[in-house]
């Protein structure tokens, strides 16, 4: 007879959340056939031929958790599913849940037990009765709805997921067994068991000398099977057998794989994206910070996940980003478990050595990390990290040779040659007077091979030693000690104190001492009695390096246009070696221009009162001196306008003055004034200026008032050395190297800050703020006031 069923609609229902109820349900009574044809070994869902029924069954939901995605339910005393086979043992199959009911069990029509299906929560393909002592030959066995049920129980329904019919018989063997490499992982593949009893396939294997390991089950379907988790270099032996729905095992087939090395580390640094590192799993980058080695870690939120590397040396490092959110690690050397590192930390860490061992024997090793979804009771995640790899050695590098040094402009100068070496870390230069002790005053990296002590006093003899360093390590035997002598303070000039007084031309009036500038020549010096001289006075004649034209007064030598808006007082335009120095001068909108001038020297002026800049160095005017001059009260019209000192121009006007080219007002001294009450920067130095010197000044922010302006020396230009400075009242940063540099990005590179003090109320910001990566400097020596950092960058 055959069974109707009815499809059960609600989700929750056939999840066994709710008690259940049927849905238009057809019932039909069905009678047992005269004969069963006897069921061989094997699984028979509830939908087979072979499973009779007799009364109203119908299906309860469709839940892929059921051995062929469903289970049938009768809601009827008396009502019975049943099943002829030919075997010595069966087994009955069935969902169990809180709204199940008593079954009667019976074998060749004689009662044998009766079975509770009621459980607290729903549980799936249980095996809720099964015998195996048979006699040999056909049997029967039926399920009955007796209307019993456990008291926690709603209902007295019975369910049939399936019957398995049992043997004490094993399956065939698998056949065709093959392994095969692709990349870091090991494809298993074999010919299919094609027995009807067949449940699924059982792969295991052995490493070496290790104990064989299970791998897992495989369902029937599947003949294939990756596995990522391979040790290159070593020799696997994969089993896999065949199991019945018995039990039963075939006997099994083996395959022998020798692991490829791959690609084996020898010493050095691996970054999280070396080709040597091999991933097994999900992970991911775990954004971008240049306090990582590479600039980034890679993580896995994934358990069995594993990172590993195959190397050759006698030692392994892993570097790690911790902090208070990461788990712990399994570390497994040679797939042995060596330790478990906790990557928990209060605060996050950069580039931490999490776990090192130095005692390999020598010859090939693999280091593996794995997240076993263990964390520390503080951390919210299980979550493991990796920033790399250092394969160590006990091995020096090779020594640098051919080390050379001389004194330039922003240090001590050296040069060297040393081969390219996998596992170098570092050069580490060291500095000693002569028969004084080496100390380290800075490293370089292994692709430099040329470094500048910045930090090296004026006035001095030095040698230099540099040390090749591995990631391990090891030094090498220190290179030549060349001597360099370091010269005085750069800057020195013409002053006012040195003004000739042989062959002077002596003048007392305004329209004397414009008509002695229309007219000087190289060697000439006019001096200006005591007085005040209003008007605006252009120098356009030149001097000769060996024979300048001096230009002199003094403290009582007034200069005045006579009001803070009438322009400049001074304008030296297009000029070369002239030497104003010595006179004071007031009352204009601008003190003193150099335009497009060259080897000009401005020193010892008394400068206030001012509508804009005190002395502007602009239009490509090069290699000149403003030094010991003293500059108080700017920007009196324009506050933005009111800077001490001036170099360049604002790109937004180089079209205008430069033929759209930078002002490259390159190469100018800047020494020894002291500048106060300016409204905007004391120095200020635009994009396009480069290789000056800013040293020694005396700054006081106090009158600082411009928008936008919080540094006492503001570097927009490159390669300039800002040295010794001293500031008061600064707002924020003191020294500053184009950090606005977004619309210039060409430029506030490779400048130098050495030596420099302030004090400011913001301990917030640092003493020395400058663009990042792009070759700025920061000597250790510059001192901050209380609590304020040095700088945005490490010192050094």
């Amino acid at each position: 007879m055959s069974r109707t069923t009815a499809v059960v609609a609600a989700f929750a229902l056939a999840l066994g959340f709710i008690a259940p109820q049927a849905s238009e349900a057809t019932a039909q009574t069905a009678a047992v056939a005269a004969a069963d044809q006897p069921a061989p070994s094997g699984r028979y869902d509830n939908k087979a031929p072979e499973v009779r029924y007799s009364g109203t069954w119908e299906t309860l939901g469709a839940d892929t958790r059921d051995y062929g995605g469903d289970v049938v339910r009768t809601r009827t005393t008396g009502d019975w599913a049943q099943l002829t086979f030919n075997s010595t043992g069966v087994r009955w199959l069935a969902r169990t849940g809180p709204y199940f009911g008593i079954a009667q069990v019976y074998i060749d029509n004689q009662p044998v037990a009766t079975v509770d299906l009621y459980s607290v929560s729903t549980q799936y393909q249980q095996t809720v009765y099964e015998t195996t002592n048979l006699s040999a030959g056909n049997h029967t066995i039926r399920i009955e709805r007796i209307g019993k049920k456990n008291a926690s129980s709603p209902t007295s329904d019975i369910l049939l997921d399936g019957f398995d019919v049992l043997d004490k018989i094993a399956p065939t063997s698998v056949t065709n067994l093959t392994a095969a490499s692709r990349s870091s992982v090991v494809d298993l593949s074999w010919a299919a068991n094609t027995e009807g009893d067949l449940s699924h396939y059982s792969i295991s294997k052995k490493v070496g000398d290790s104990s064989s390991q299970d791998l897992l089950d495989i369902e029937k379907g599947t003949t294939n099977y990756t596995d990522a988790n391979v040790t290159p270099g070593t020799n696997i032996v994969y089993t896999v057998r065949a199991v019945d729905t018995s039990g039963n095992q075939s006997s099994p087939s083996t395959v022998n794989f020798n692991a490829p090395l791959g690609r084996v580390a020898a010493s050095g640094r691996y970054d999280n994206k070396s080709p040597e590192v091999q991933y097994s799993g999900t992970w991911e980058t775990l954004g971008a910070d240049t306090r990582d080695y590479g600039g980034d870690v890679v993580r896995t939120r994934t358990t069995g996940d594993w990172a590993q590397l195959t190397f050759n040396s006698t030692g392994v490092r892993w570097l790690a980003r911790t902090g208070p959110y990461f788990g712990i690690a399994q570390v497994y050397i040679d797939n042995q478990p060596v330790a478990t590192v906790d990557l928990y930390s209060v605060s996050t860490q950069y580039q931490q050595t999490v776990y090192e061992t130095t005692n390999l024997s020598a010859g090939n090793h693999t280091i593996r990390i794995e997240r076993i979804g263990k964390k520390n009771a503080s951390s919210p995640t299980s979550d493991i990290l990796l920033d790399g790899f250092d394969v160590l050695d006990k091995i020096a590098p090779t020594s640098v040779t051919n080390l050379t040094g001389s004194d330039n402009r922003l240090g001590s100068q050296l040069s060297w040659s040393a081969p390219e070496q996998q596992d170098m870390r570092r050069f580490d230069i060291s500095r000693r007077t002569p028969g004084g002790q080496w100390a380290i005053v800075g490293s370089a990296d292994p692709s430099k091979r040329s470094y500048i002590d910045i930090e090296a006093p004026y006035n001095g003899n030095y040698q230099y030693r540099v040390e090749s360093v591995d990631w391990s390590g090891n030094r090498s035997i220190g290179a030549s000690q060349p001597t360099i002598t370091r010269g005085a303070t750069p800057g020195s000039m013409s002053r006012s104190s040195q003004c000739p007084t042989t062959g002077a031309t002596t003048v007392r009036t305004a329209t004397e001492l414009q008509s002695a500038l229309q007219t000087a020549n190289p060697g000439g010096v006019i001096r200006l009695a005591p007085g005040t001289y209003q008007g605006y006075f252009l120098m356009q004649r030149s001097g000769t390096l060996s024979s300048p034209i001096w230009i002199c007064g003094s403290s009582d030598t007034i200069l005045t246009r006579g009001s803070t808006s009438a322009g400049f007082a001074v304008h030296l335009e297009g000029v070369h070696d002239v030497i104003l120095t010595g006179m004071t001068i007031r009352n204009a909108t601008q003190a003193v221009a150099l335009s497009g001038s060259t080897r000009v020297t401005v020193s010892d002026l008394r400068i206030s009162n001012t509508g804009q800049e005190a002395i502007k160095l602009r239009y490509n005017t090069t290699n000149s001196r403003i030094g010991w001059n003293s500059i108080d009260g700017t920007g009196k019209v324009e506050a933005e306008y009111g800077e001490g000192i001036y170099v360049g121009t604002s790109p937004a006007r180089w079209c205008e003055y430069t033929n759209c080219q930078p002002d490259a007002s390159d190469g100018n001294f800047i020494v020894r004034n002291t500048i106060k009450n300016t409204t905007a920067d004391p120095i200020e130095v635009k994009q396009g200026s480069k290789n000056g010197v800013i040293i020694a000044n005396t700054l006081d922010g106090a009158g600082l008032r411009a928008a936008g302006v919080t540094s006492l020396i503001f570097v927009k230009g490159n390669g300039w050395l800002v040295r010794d400075n001293v500031g008061t009242n600064s707002p924020s940063s003191a020294f500053a190297a184009n950090i606005d540099y977004a619309p210039q990005p060409d430029w506030g590179k490779s400048n130098v800050f050495v030596g420099n003090r302030a004090t400011s109320p913001d301990s917030t910001r640092p003493l020395v703020a400058v663009r990042e990566n792009v070759g700025n400097r920061v000597g250790c020596s510059n001192k901050p006031g209380s609590g304020q950092p040095i700088s945005n960058i490490a010192c050094g």
